[in-house]
């Protein structure tokens, strides 16, 4: 059986509780078995690529300054998905499970969404979207 190829999508990659669970999962993860590629959007918050990278993900930083210019990167991504033979995305975080729910509807590649905190602490904005987005 051919390696799964997994796109995991991220707002950043700084040092925060999910960006530090997403490299420990890519460090154990059977690279026999799953092709791991990492999208982030905030070229700033790259603190854990190189561990990543060193894990055997390919890394990559479609360069985005605010949310609205994350959910523009849609139609890269497709594309992106399109060129790596894709088959899941895993989404983290509000900002980057925005961005997969609508790649779903242009690409139709099968998308999990992992929330890492309670919607409480969240702009009321965000989970608003996250209420709208959700199927």
């Amino acid at each position: 059986m051919p390696a799964l190829n997994v796109l995991h999508i991220i707002k950043s990659l700084g040092r925060g509780g999910a960006e530090t669970l997403l490299a420990e999962t890519i460090r154990i993860t059977d690279r026999g078995r799953i092709n791991t590629h990492v999208i982030y959007f905030l070229p700033w918050k790259n603190q854990m690529v190189a561990s990543m990278q060193q894990s055997g993900a390919v890394v990559t930083c479609f360069e985005a300054s605010n949310n609205l210019l994350i959910l523009l990167q849609v139609f890269r991504l497709k594309r992106y998905c399109r060129e790596h033979k894709i088959d899941v995305v895993h989404c983290h975080l509000p900002w980057a499970g925005f961005a997969g729910r609508l790649l779903f509807l242009l690409a139709r590649i099968p998308v999990v969404y992992t929330e890492h905190n309670l919607q409480e602490r969240y702009h009321f904005f965000t989970r608003i979207l996250n209420r709208m987005t959700f199927n």
